[in-house]
């Protein structure tokens, strides 16, 4: 929330604060607290270290920053769609009443076996 108020962001690369700008880690070790300490370190003396007309900018970039859940919802389904017409897709995939490939076919009737060939009802 603070980054909507021009905040400059430091924190570890988790969720969705990665979206909005700022001086991010990557937590490789995450059972190791030394590790997480350096790398917080380090984001922070880059943050130190950042040209004011940088922070300006990023602050800028911040506060007209959204999360609009529509839009992100309408890209997660697609993935969805693209990943399930890729998976039936396959040549070996067996083909289920109603899913995309059967729909293609025509849904004539038949079962695709995993070796190519079709079972008729």
């Amino acid at each position: 929330e603070f980054a909507w108020f021009g905040a400059a962001i430091v924190g570890s690369l988790r969720g969705g604060l990665g979206k909005l700008p700022g001086f991010y880690f990557q937590i490789l070790n995450a059972d190791s607290p030394v590790h997480m300490q350096n790398a917080l370190k380090k984001s922070i003396c880059a943050a130190m270290a950042c040209p004011a007309d940088v922070l300006a900018t990023m602050s800028v970039s911040a506060r007209v920053s959204a999360f609009p859940v529509a839009h992100w919802q309408e890209e997660l389904l697609n993935v969805y769609e693209d990943v399930t017409m890729n998976f039936y897709r396959r040549p070996n995939a067996i083909v289920l009443p109603g899913s995309p490939r059967d729909l293609d076919r025509g849904a004539q009737g038949g079962v695709a076996r995993g070796d190519g060939t079709e079972a008729l009802p």
